[in-house]
């Protein structure tokens, strides 16, 4: 996923050691999402922001190249899906490789 540079702002030009590190590193935290089988993807919430921000977070989600399509991460529809609206949107934010500059959602639901 971040060698296609569809979903995610990371260097798509990481070593495999560096995008695991990035991910799963030992400051980190993150989880496996499974189906009595193969791993079918990984999540991983993270705060936006340490002191006064460290309530705020987001999460990302990858699912395995077997399980793509499955609706493990279904993007915008899985936030509205779990009750999170669209509070913003930042023009231009993210440049995708085959649709150029794409806008991106800011999303927020009190937990």
């Amino acid at each position: 996923m971040i060698r296609a540079g569809e979903t995610y702002t990371r260097d798509r030009n990481l070593t495999k050691a560096e995008a695991l590190g990035d991910w799963f590193g030992y400051d980190k935290e993150s989880s496996v999402a499974a189906d009595a089988g193969p791993i079918l993807g990984t999540y991983a919430p993270r705060t936006n922001q340490a002191g006064g921000g460290a309530h705020v977070c987001d999460c990302g989600y990858m699912p395995a190249t077997g399980a793509t399509g499955a609706s493990i991460a279904r993007a915008v529809r899985l936030w509205q899906a779990m009750g999170f609206a669209t509070v913003g949107r930042l023009p231009a934010a993210f440049h995708h490789p085959s649709l150029g500059d794409v806008d991106a959602l800011v999303m927020f639901r009190p937990l």
